[in-house]
């Protein structure tokens, strides 16, 4: 895997140090072009290639023909992430020693999207963390297609939970709430999106397959998820907007069980909830709200998973969330064309020169995983995080998060995290 990760980089850095040459031959203007040199076609006639390649910087490395015909953006995101275990009772001390501390890569990503013919849709993206290396995102699609909208084929996130589809590097916390339990996440399938009343609405449609590396088909299951969002009021004067949504998954288990874990949402502590039961099959039913009003912000979620038992009763476990978010410089959280949440950036009319920006945030986050009148006990977890986000430009976020986990049987500690983060 990590052979595969250094051959996409040197292929990344090739790509970037031949735009990078022609820019600087062009005296390192912002947007250049260069044109490629007369050639010699095989029936003996001189013709010149009349297509240029333009080279530009936002928020990462910009390629385009002259005509507009290809697009490709080359971007990544590093994450370097330190833990310190402030406190833990007796019962946690079984996990977590007080007093020690961790640290961690947590994430190296880079990616390759962009279009083909205006149309024509693609992206590959690989990750590169502690725990696993591999592609994420890699698929190709159509957009624009006539009451459809946009058709991707490949691997990508299944249309499920608002958190899990906003990027990692755009979420307010470090990691993302206990719901991410559920969330189904990374797949390979066939999906259909689109969004109607000047994106007021959002649905999409889609079959998954789980990732595996057995070429052997047969017996595979496949997984139906689709997900429905609506803006009941949104306006750009007031920067405000009101998100109601839902997600709706249909899911049955390769090996016959249903697997669940939660990590007090810190990625360098250990898991402290976690069942494995078997199951024929497992239905993921998800609600979502959002509210912005100027730099104010209150999000949540809360998603029921319905386990259809082999021998038992059929029990539902349940996560939720929600969280508020305040900048004091004046900026707001982005709201996407593809109902999540975007990067932050200084907002200059709000009356910040500068191009750093400040954040407080407070989240209580819950799972429940036991089912004691049938034998099942997952354990539950609650969590409160106070969270601080010093954006120190466009693409460099320096954060800190304090948690205090209280868990049945895991027992009660906190932690102090940081992080700092680049992505462009």
């Amino acid at each position: 895997m990590l052979k595969g990760f250094f051959c996409f980089l040197a292929g990344s850095l090739f790509l970037v140090m031949g735009a990078t040459a022609a820019w600087m031959e062009e005296g390192g203007s912002s947007a250049t072009k260069f044109e490629p040199t007369r050639m010699e076609s095989k029936v003996g006639k001189t013709y010149a290639d009349k297509t240029k390649i333009n080279v530009m910087w936002k928020d990462g490395i910009h390629l385009t023909t002259n005509d507009d015909i290809i697009r490709l953006k080359l971007g990544g995101c590093i994450m370097s992430d330190w833990a310190f275990f402030v406190s833990a009772d007796d019962d946690l001390s079984n996990w977590i020693e007080s007093g020690t501390n961790a640290n961690e890569i947590r994430l190296t990503r880079l990616y390759l999207t962009g279009s083909i013919y205006k149309r024509g849709i693609y992206k590959f993206q690989y990750k590169y963390s502690r725990d696993q290396v591999a592609f994420e995102d890699m698929y190709l699609g159509l957009k624009d297609i006539p009451l459809l909208g946009r058709l991707r084929i490949g691997q990508f996130k299944e249309p499920f939970g608002l958190e899990e589809l906003t990027l990692i590097s755009n979420i307010t916390f470090m990691e993302r709430a206990l719901t991410s339990a559920f969330t189904p996440g990374y797949n390979a399938g066939i999906c259909l999106d689109n969004r109607f009343f000047h994106g007021r609405i959002n649905w999409a449609i889609g079959v998954f397959q789980k990732n595996s590396s057995d070429w052997n088909w047969s017996g595979r299951k496949s997984n139906f998820t689709t997900r429905l969002t609506f803006l009941p009021y949104f306006s750009h004067t007031n920067r405000t907007v009101l998100h109601l949504g839902g997600g709706y998954s249909v899911r049955n288990p390769e090996s016959d069980t249903a697997v669940f874990g939660e990590k007090p949402e810190s990625h360098l502590a250990p898991y402290l909830v976690g069942l494995n039961i078997p199951a024929d099959k497992i239905t993921l039913t998800g609600l979502e709200l959002v509210f912005l009003r100027g730099s104010f912000s209150l999000q949540g979620e809360y998603v029921l998973a319905n386990v259809e038992e082999i021998w038992n009763d059929d029990p539902v476990f349940s996560a939720g969330y929600i969280q508020a978010s305040y900048f004091l410089t004046g900026e707001n959280r982005k709201y996407t064309s593809i109902a999540t949440l975007g990067q932050v950036k200084a907002n200059p009319a709000s009356g910040n020169s500068v191009d750093d920006a400040l954040e407080i945030a407070v989240r209580y986050s819950t799972i429940a995983l036991d089912k004691e009148n049938i034998g099942i006990f997952g354990g539950e977890l609650n969590d409160i995080t106070c969270g601080f986000n010093w954006y120190l430009n466009p693409y460099v976020r320096m954060m800190g998060n304090y948690i205090f986990a209280s868990g049945d049987p895991a027992g009660n500690g906190s932690i102090f995290q940081t992080r700092i983060q680049m992505n462009f």
